[in-house]
C-alpha cells in the first residue's frame, strides 16, 4: 500500500482506530465508521498525521505533538495546511503567499520566518526547501508510520503475549501492569495487532501517557475514536456511541490519570457490553471487573551459559536483536556472551534499559559497556527521534515513574535506596521512619503504594521481601544524597541490620528457630550486612564489631577467605575499650573461626572471651570459650585433661543447644587426639543428634565428616571411603565450600590409607585451589606424601612432609591422629629407599615449597600413579 493511498483512506485521526492485519486500513475503518454518525466521519477526515509525533486537527486548527497541543501562530498553521493539502509535492512561494496572505503584498522573509518556526516544531526533515522555487512537506506515511501501525515484534514475551490474548478473549477489562520500560506498550500493541480482526468494529488505540489533567481523559478518547462532542456530557456521549459496538479499545499509559480512567472504564463497560478494554499502566485500576497481568522482567541466563543457551532467554535475545540493528551489526558469541549476560543482569531484564544499552554495544563494545553501567543514568539514552520523551533516556523513564509519587512516598522511596538487594517491610519501617513521617504504619502504606506503582518489586515470602531494581536503586540513592539524608539513613540502616543479625543468631543458638532457617533468612540480607560493615568500619566501629559474629555464622557455607577478610577488617577496632559484651562475642566468634587453622589465634581470643564472659556472669558464653580452649589443647597435645575438666564443670541444663553441641564436638576432637577413637565416635554421634535437634544442617554435615575421620582412625577404611564419597557429593549439591574442602581432605586421606595413590592425587588436583583458599594445605601434605611414597616418588614424599612441617608451624599446632599416622607411614616408606641424610635434606627443601610448586608435584603424581589405583 503506497503512502498516498494510506493517507486518503484514513478515516480516523491520529494514533487512533487501527485494525491491524494485512488489510487493516481498508477493512477496519468502514466497519467502525458505519456505526458512527456522519458528523463523526467528517471530523475524522479533518485530522491527519504528518509524522510519528505530529498530528494536525484541521477543523480545530490545532497541531498536536506527542498528543499535546503545540503553540503555533495562525499564519504558520495556514502554511502547514497549504503544504499538507499537497503533501509530497512542491508548493511554490507564490502559491503559499497567495493562500496565506490573499490580496496582500508580502516580503519573502515573512514566509521564511514562519517556515523556520514550523521546522522548529516538526523537525527539519519534514519540510524541504527547493532553492528559488518553494517548499515541500515530505510524505512520511510509509517511511515513519504510526507506532501502533508498525508490525510490533515481541522479543522474550511470547508466553506473556499468549496469556494476554487468552485473557482478552474471555474478559472485558485487562490491565497490563509493570514498571516503566518493562514493555507494556509493545506487548499491548502486538496483542492489538493479533486480535483486532476478531472484533466486528475493529480496535482503537488511545494514548494517555502525556495526559496529566484527568478532565482531558474523555476528550482524548473521543479524539481517538473520532467522536465529535457536542453540548452534552462527554462520558455519556462516548457510552452512547459505543453501546452497540464490538471493539477492542487500548488505553495506553493511564498511570497519571488512573482514577479518571477507572471511572470512564467502569461507565463504558456498563454501557457497551461489546467493548473490551486493554489498559497499560504502572498501577492497576482496582475495578471489580479488572484482571491484572503484571509483567515481570525478561528472563536472564546463568552466568555460565553458552551463547546458544543464553539466546533462549528473553533479555539476551532482545539485546542481540537490538544491537544487531546498529550500523556495525552484532553477533553473540561464546567470547562476548558473559558480558551480555552481565549487562542484562545489571539492568534487571528491563526491556527499555536493555534496548538503550544495546544501542551502545557497537561503539563501546560489550566489555566496556558492562563496566560502565555504574553510570547508567547518564550513559543510556535513545537515538530514536520518534521515541516518547519519557523513554529518551533511562533517567527520563525512571523520573517519569517518580513523578507519580506523593511527597511521603518519595521520602520512603529514596530511603529504601539504602538497602542492598531487598528488605522486609519491618526493616524498611525501622530505617525509613525518622520520626517525621508518621510512624511505621505510614511507611508500610507508602511501601504498598510503591509496589502498586511498580517502583518496588514484591518477592513472595515468608516473609515477603521487597527490592528496588538496580537502575531504580541508583536513582533512589541519588535522591537520598541530594536530600542530605544519606548519613542519617545509613546509620539507621546499620543499627537495624546489626540488631536483626544479632537477634536471629541468638534465636538459632537458643533453638527458638532452626539454624538453617536463620541462615537462609540472613543470607537474604547478606548484601545489606556487607554494606553496613563497610559503612560502620568508617563511621561506627562498634556496630561493625557487634555485627561480625552473627555475620560469620550466616556465612558458614561461604569461602573461608571471604569471611576471613571481614574478621580482619574488624580486628583493628577490638580492644579492652570496646563494650564488654560486644568484645566477648567478637573474641569468641573469632576464636571459633580459626579452628583447625591458627591455634595460637584461637587460644588468644578464646582466653579473652572466657575471661570477659566470666566477668559478665554469662555461663553459656564461658562454656563456648572453654570448648574452644579444649580444641586448642587437643591440637597442641598438652593440657587436654585440664581443659576438659574446666569444660565439664560448666555443663548444666541451662546451656543453649548450640553451645552444648560445640562442647561435645570439642570433646570428640580431644578423644581422637588421645587415641580413644571409640569415645570420639560416640561423642560425634551425640554432636550429630544435637545438630539435628537445632536444625543445623551445616554442623550436621560437619559431624558426618568428622565421623569419617573417626572411622579412619578405627581402621574402618572402606567405611571411611563410603562416607567420604557420599559427603563430597552432598557438599557439591549444596555448594558448601568450606565443608566440601574438608570432605575432600578426609576422603583423600582414606584413599591414601587404602593404598590408592592415583585416587588421592586426582582428588587433590581437583581440591587443591579450594584447599589453599580454605587454609587446609598442611593437612593435605601428609596424605600426598604417603601417596607419593606409595608410587616410589620418594624425594617428592620427603619434600611434602617438609612442606607440611612449615604449615603446622605457621598454625602453631602439630600433627595428631590420622595426619600423624600418615606422616609416619610415609617417612617409613621413604626411608626404605633413601638414606636418612638424603631424606632430611629433601625434607628441608620442602619447607621452602610454595603452594604452586605443590600443585606441580600433584600433577606429577597424577601422571606417575599406577592405573589400578586411579
Amino acid at each position: 500500500m503506497n503512502a498516498k493511498r494510506c493517507r486518503r483512506r484514513r478515516t480516523v485521526p491520529v494514533r487512533l482506530v487501527q485494525v491491524l492485519h494485512p488489510m487493516a486500513w481498508l477493512m477496519a475503518y468502514p466497519s467502525l465508521t458505519s456505526n458512527l454518525s456522519s458528523p463523526v466521519h467528517e471530523h475524522a477526515l479533518a485530522s491527519q498525521r504528518i509524522s510519528a509525533r505530529c498530528v494536525v486537527l484541521l477543523d480545530q486548527r490545532q497541531l498536536l505533538i506527542d498528543g499535546e497541543p503545540a503553540r503555533i501562530g495562525s499564519r504558520a498553521f495556514d502554511i502547514l495546511t497549504a503544504l499538507l493539502a499537497r503533501r509530497g509535492e512542491l508548493v511554490s512561494k507564490t502559491e503559499l503567499m497567495s493562500s496565506v496572505w490573499p490580496g496582500l503584498v508580502v516580503d519573502d522573509n515573512n514566509l521564511a520566518v514562519h517556515v523556520s518556526a514550523l521546522r522548529r516544531l516538526l523537525g527539519n526533515e519534514l519540510i524541504t526547501t527547493v532553492p528559488g522555487r518553494g517548499y515541500r512537506l515530505e510524505d512520511r506515511c510509509g517511511e515513519r508510520a504510526d507506532p501502533v501501525m508498525r508490525d510490533s515484534v515481541v522479543v522474550g514475551r511470547e508466553l506473556d503475549l499468549g496469556s494476554l490474548n487468552e485473557l482478552l478473549a474471555s474478559h472485558r477489562l485487562i490491565s497490563l501492569v509493570g514498571a516503566t520500560g518493562i514493555g507494556k506498550t509493545t506487548l499491548a500493541r502486538r496483542a492489538m495487532q493479533e486480535l483486532a480482526a476478531r472484533f466486528g468494529n475493529g480496535a482503537a488505540w488511545c494514548d494517555l501517557d502525556t495526559v496529566a489533567d484527568p478532565a482531558a481523559v474523555g476528550s482524548r478518547l473521543a479524539q481517538a475514536l473520532g467522536v465529535e462532542h457536542g453540548t452534552g456530557e462527554l462520558t455519556a456521549t462516548l457510552a452512547h456511541t459505543l453501546a452497540g459496538m464490538h471493539m477492542l479499545i487500548v488505553l495506553d499509559g493511564v498511570e497519571r490519570v488512573a482514577d479518571e480512567a477507572a471511572r470512564l472504564a467502569h461507565t463504558l463497560l456498563d454501557a457497551a457490553p461489546g467493548v473490551h478494554l486493554l489498559v497499560t499502566s504502572q498501577v492497576p485500576l482496582r475495578l471489580e471487573a479488572e484482571h491484572v497481568l503484571r509483567l515481570q522482567p525478561l528472563t536472564i541466563p546463568a552466568s555460565t551459559a553458552t551463547a546458544e543457551q543464553a539466546l533462549e532467554h528473553g533479555s539476551v535475545a532482545l539485546f542481540v536483536a537490538r544491537a544487531g540493528q546498529g550500523a556495525r551489526g552484532f553477533e553473540l558469541t561464546d567470547a562476548n556472551v558473559a558480558d551480555v549476560i552481565t549487562i542484562c543482569r545489571r539492568l534487571d531484564g528491563i526491556p527499555l534499559a536493555i534496548e538503550l544499552a544495546a544501542a551502545r554495544a557497537s561503539t563501546l563494545g560489550t566489555g566496556a559497556l558492562a563496566r560502565m553501567l555504574d553510570h547508567r543514568l547518564r550513559l543510556l539514552r535513545s537515538f530514536n527521534r520518534a521515541a516518547p520523551v519519557r523513554h529518551a533516556t533511562l533517567r527520563a523513564a525512571l523520573e517519569w515513574s517518580h513523578g507519580l509519587l506523593t511527597p511521603t512516598e518519595r521520602i520512603v522511596f529514596r530511603r529504601a535506596g539504602i538497602f542492598q538487594r531487598g528488605f522486609t517491610a519491618r526493616a524498611l519501617a525501622e530505617v525509613a521512619d525518622d520520626g517525621s513521617i508518621g510512624g511505621s504504619a505510614v511507611v508500610v502504606d507508602a511501601l504498598q503504594s510503591l509496589v502498586d506503582k511498580s517502583l518496588v518489586h514484591l518477592e513472595p515470602g515468608p516473609p515477603p521481601r521487597f527490592r528496588l531494581l538496580e537502575s531504580t536503586h541508583s536513582l533512589a540513592l541519588e535522591y537520598l544524597q541530594e536530600a542530605g539524608e544519606l548519613r542519617d539513613t545509613a546509620a539507621r540502616h546499620a543499627h537495624a541490620m546489626v540488631e536483626h543479625f544479632r537477634q536471629a543468631y541468638q534465636d538459632a543458638n537458643d533453638a527458638r528457630r532452626s539454624a538453617d532457617d536463620v541462615r537462609a533468612a540472613l543470607l537474604h540480607d547478606l548484601d545489606n550486612a556487607q554494606a553496613v560493615m563497610a559503612w560502620a568500619l568508617m563511621n561506627e566501629p562498634l556496630a561493625a564489631c557487634a555485627l561480625m559474629p552473627a555475620l560469620s555464622f550466616a556465612c558458614a557455607d561461604l569461602r573461608f577467605a571471604d569471611v576471613q577478610a571481614l574478621w580482619e577488617a574488624t580486628r583493628q577496632h577490638v580492644s579492652d575499650a570496646l563494650e564488654p559484651r560486644v568484645h566477648a562475642h567478637w573474641a569468641l566468634g573469632h576464636a571459633v573461626f580459626w579452628s583447625n587453622r591458627d591455634v595460637q589465634a584461637m587460644d588468644h581470643w578464646a582466653t579473652i572471651a572466657a575471661r570477659i564472659f566470666e566477668q559478665l556472669g554469662d555461663r553459656d558464653g564461658q562454656y563456648w570459650a572453654r570448648a574452644a580452649l579444649v580444641v586448642v589443647a587437643a591440637r597442641r597435645t598438652e593440657g587436654v585433661d585440664e581443659a576438659l575438666a574446666r569444660l565439664d564443670a560448666l555443663e548444666d541444663e541451662s546451656l543453649s543447644p548450640a553451645a552444648l553441641r560445640y562442647g561435645v564436638t570439642s570433646a570428640a576432637i580431644a578423644a581422637s587426639v588421645r587415641g580413644d577413637s571409640a569415645l570420639a565416635a560416640k561423642l560425634l554421634d551425640r554432636s550429630l543428634q544435637l545438630a539435628q535437634r537445632i536444625g543445623d544442617s551445616h554442623n550436621l554435615a560437619a559431624a558426618q565428616i568428622n565421623l569419617l575421620d573417626a572411622a579412619l582412625a578405627q581402621g574402618r577404611v572402606d567405611d571411611a571411603i563410603a562416607y567420604g564419597e557420599a559427603a563430597v557429593q552432598q557438599m557439591l549439591r549444596k555448594r558448601r565450600h568450606s565443608l566440601m574442602s574438608m570432605a575432600q581432605l578426609n576422603l583423600g586421606a582414606a584413599y591414601a590409607v587404602k593404598g590408592l595413590p592415583g585416587r588421592t592425587a586426582q582428588l587433590a588436583r581437583e581440591a587443591w585451589p579450594m584447599a589453599v583458599a580454605e587454609g587446609l594445605q598442611p593437612y593435605w601434605a601428609d596424605y600426598l606424601a604417603l601417596a607419593s611414597a606409595q608410587c616410589t616418588r620418594l624425594a617428592d614424599a620427603a619434600r611434602l612432609l617438609g612442606y607440611g612441617d612449615t604449615g603446622y608451624g605457621q598454625y602453631h599446632t602439630q600433627r595428631v591422629a590420622n595426619e600423624l599416622a600418615a606422616a609416619e607411614l610415609a617417612r617409613a616408606l621413604v626411608l626404605q629407599g633413601m638414606g636418612p641424610a638424603e631424606f632430611e635434606q629433601a625434607r628441608a627443601q620442602g619447607t621452602r615449597l610454595g603452594d604452586s610448586e605443590v600443585a606441580m608435584l600433584i600433577d606429577a603424581l597424577c601422571r606417575a600413579a599406577p592405573p589400578t589405583t586411579r
